[in-house]
């Protein structure tokens, strides 16, 4: 082969792979690179919304100054009984002159109404912080009602109106936990149940029921606290399922609608 004719071939064979590698999209200098990455993806994250799905408390809606009104409210609250109770003691400890000039007995039915009406004002605030730290099961249930509707399968399963059934059953965990003998004895109380450094969570089961054809559904959940910040928390749900059970099926179904399947709660159950 002459030279000119090899120096045509290799002009030929180049525009051959440049035209190629055009095709694909690939540029002359450069290579696609795949990346890989070796996390889980994550899942969508479905917060509890307690102001909306609580039944059962008085709750607020809206903000105040881009606060939400129930946290305002509820601080609120707190503030003013503080200070009614602060004000209860200043008044005795700043007014003993006055109480000097009266007799005993009515200095002690003075102290113990004030008492019993602070101690029921601080006892209040005391509940309604407890409430307020604790996973909300009023608003878990409602919500998981309502997230568990919103599914096809669901819907055609138990009919858009389905009754609620006579089992229902949930468990909190997490938090602080008071040092109880029969805890103790049993090996289950640890240092992180004093110190409050376990993360809260609750775990809840409950019977949807079609009364048209029998047809019923076994709802399980997870909710957890997670720390979105600084003295600030919110709560999500770990997971939510339902299996669907009828007479002409003999395997239940199980529809995941939050989290993945190793997530679902109570897995042993379903095979009883």
């Amino acid at each position: 082969m002459s030279a000119p004719a090899g120096r045509a071939l290799i002009r030929c064979q180049c525009s051959r792979a440049a035209s190629l590698f055009s095709r694909r999209g690939y540029h002359g200098l450069f290579t696609v690179r795949r990346q890989f990455s070796f996390t889980k993806p994550k899942t969508p994250r479905v917060n509890l919304e307690e102001v909306r799905f609580d039944k059962q408390s008085p709750r607020y809606v809206g903000t105040v100054f881009g606060i939400p009104a129930d946290a305002v409210v509820f601080y609120a609250k707190v503030g003013v009984a503080v200070a009614s109770v602060c004000l209860v003691v200043s008044v005795f400890m700043k007014g003993y002159s006055f109480l000097a000039r009266l007799n005993l007995g009515t200095v002690a039915r003075l102290g113990f109404i004030s008492g019993f009406l602070s101690c029921m004002v601080l006892n209040g605030v005391f509940v309604g912080v407890v409430r307020r730290i604790r996973i909300n099961p009023n608003a878990v249930y409602n919500q998981s009602i309502a997230i568990v509707m919103q599914n096809e399968k669901v819907v055609q399963h138990l009919g858009t109106h389905p009754r609620t059934g006579d089992f229902k059953a949930y468990c909190l965990s997490g938090g602080f936990r008071l040092p109880l003998i029969r805890r103790i004895r049993s090996g289950s109380y640890e240092l992180s149940d004093l110190l409050g450094l376990k993360p809260r969570k609750l775990q809840m089961m409950f019977i949807l029921r079609n009364q048209a054809n029998g047809y019923e559904g076994f709802v399980t959940c997870e909710v957890r606290r997670e720390t979105t910040g600084f003295l600030s928390s919110v709560n999500t749900y770990k997971s939510l399922a339902v299996t669907l059970t009828d007479s002409s099926h003999s395997s239940p179904r199980t529809i995941v609608v939050i989290g993945r399947p190793e997530d679902v709660v109570y897995r042993g159950l379903m095979k009883l």
